[in-house]
């Protein structure tokens, strides 16, 4: 087994050992687990944004999607998700190395871009 499925495997493990606790964002009109502290907000630094690249950032393992990670790329990019009930839009997507987890960099989807 390569590090990069280890690794998911654990993230994986990790995440059916918190059960509901497990933190989790909603897009598609579905929960999606987020990984343990994969979720930040960032406080605010300017007018309109919270930061400079992002006002939400989450890292979530590609597996529970069903789909390899540039098709899910491709789907997710510039759509809505909710994280604690507040709207945000995705605008960059980072996949990490070994194609097994990403990163969703997101906006306040009340904010003009």
């Amino acid at each position: 087994m390569n590090p990069y499925d280890l690794h998911a495997q654990s993230c994986n493990a990790v995440q059916a050992e918190q059960g509901a606790a497990c933190p989790t964002f909603i897009w598609n009109k579905q929960r999606w687990q987020a990984l343990t502290s994969g979720a930040r907000t960032s406080k605010s630094n300017s007018p309109g944004g919270f930061s400079f690249d992002s006002d939400l950032t989450i890292v979530a393992g590609v597996d529970q999607f069903g789909k390899e990670a540039e098709a899910i790329r491709k789907d997710m990019l510039n759509t809505q998700l909710f994280y604690l009930g507040h709207g945000y839009t995705i605008r960059d997507i980072k996949i990490f190395p070994g194609g097994k987890q990403m990163r969703l960099g997101c906006v306040d989807k009340a904010q003009k871009v």
